[in-house]
């Protein structure tokens, strides 16, 4: 039973939207671009964090010397801007995840990754990815999709719901790997200690 007077009361829908395969970044990374959220619930500054004028978002690419490829504004004037990354990048947590986060496939002993991780190894899995797409087809694709980031008049729906309703800059899903575990966490707040969706 809900008191009367908490916060739960005033609510007669509660809607969840659960998507597949998009980071809070590509999607609304850029929602305030040019404002600031009309409410604040949050913890610290009443800050939105998004990537706009952000300059610490950015992986180092394979060439020698390595470059830096910083977030930027993704294309979607055509069909095909509209579903990159292309190939989907690695979602398992070994290799692919492990090495997004931390930009190295092995896993270290507990207690020893760095605390936040770094997510500097974006770039450097979905090369990966590219190559063997590359491979498999030979067209060459541009690994540094992957830290592209859609503007608000790029996904129209998703963004005015954000702005008209709410959305957390906090978004994470419960297990950095695949599907099954994360629906799993979402119908009953955990996955039994799996982390693939195999078996």
């Amino acid at each position: 039973m809900v008191p009367p007077d908490s916060n739960l009361a005033k609510f007669d829908h509660l809607v969840v939207l659960m998507l597949e395969n998009r980071s809070f970044d590509n999607l609304l990374g850029y929602l305030y671009e040019a404002d600031r959220p009309q409410q604040f619930i949050g913890r610290g500054d009443p800050v939105f964090r998004g990537v706009t004028d952000r300059t610490d978002l950015w992986n180092e690419d394979e060439h020698t010397p390595p470059r830096r490829v910083s977030v930027h504004r993704a294309p979607y004037e055509s069909p095909e801007d509209m579903c990159q990354p292309f190939p989907d990048p690695g979602e398992e947590y070994l290799p692919h995840v492990n090495c997004q986060l931390y930009g190295a496939d092995d896993v270290r002993e507990p207690g020893t990754l760095p605390e936040p991780a770094p997510m500097s190894g974006f770039l450097r899995d979905y090369s990966r990815v590219v190559r063997q797409e590359t491979q498999r087809t030979g067209v060459n694709l541009d690994p540094a999709r992957i830290m592209q980031c859609y503007p608000p008049e790029a996904v129209p729906v998703l963004s005015t719901l954000a702005r008209k309703f709410a959305v957390s800059d906090e978004w994470f899903s419960s297990v950095p790997t695949q599907t099954f575990a994360n629906r799993s966490f979402l119908h009953s707040g955990q996955s039994n200690g799996w982390v693939h969706n195999r078996p």
